[in-house]
């Protein structure tokens, strides 16, 4: 049986591990935003300078070179969020809720997994958030790849 002390830490943890977790998805978005725009500028740069020589290549091959870095860096940051909201928080949350009288976060996954199975299926409907990120990262890396070689090839 646990004292009211020990009640009470646990349910701090549990508020500290859920507000974490809340920062936390609000700095992925924010991480994917960046990478949104910057991937953006990087192609209307391309569009923009194309045959200009820097340092003894073209513009083209430069801008692409930096997408692709840009779109390695997108994926792999994608991948890391990804991993410790699962492993991390979810894991940590699901841990201290056994301890509590309710388990609401327990609750809304089940909610969430209800509404899902109740919507539309569409082809892509299994596909989450961060397999979009990564989906977008690999498009853009590909992308910046095949200019990359295009460039490469006709120097």
């Amino acid at each position: 049986m646990q004292t009211n002390t020990e009640k009470a830490l646990l349910l701090e943890q549990y508020r500290i591990y859920i507000e974490s977790k809340e920062k936390f998805i609000d700095r992925s978005f924010q991480t994917n935003r960046f990478f949104i725009v910057f991937v953006t500028f990087m192609f209307i740069v391309l569009c923009v300078v194309r045959e200009y020589l820097l340092y003894n290549m073209t513009s083209t091959f430069v801008f692409s070179a930096i997408g692709l870095g840009a779109s390695f860096l997108w994926w792999s940051n994608a991948e890391v969020y990804d991993y410790i909201m699962k492993v991390k928080f979810t894991k940590v949350i699901d841990t201290l809720e056994k301890e509590l009288p309710v388990q609401v976060h327990s609750i809304e996954k089940i909610g969430f997994e209800e509404v899902k199975k109740s919507k539309k299926k569409f082809y892509f409907s299994n596909i989450s958030y961060s397999d979009i990120q990564r989906l977008m990262a690999f498009g853009t890396f590909v992308l910046f790849l095949a200019l990359v070689i295009l460039e490469w090839a006709s120097l």
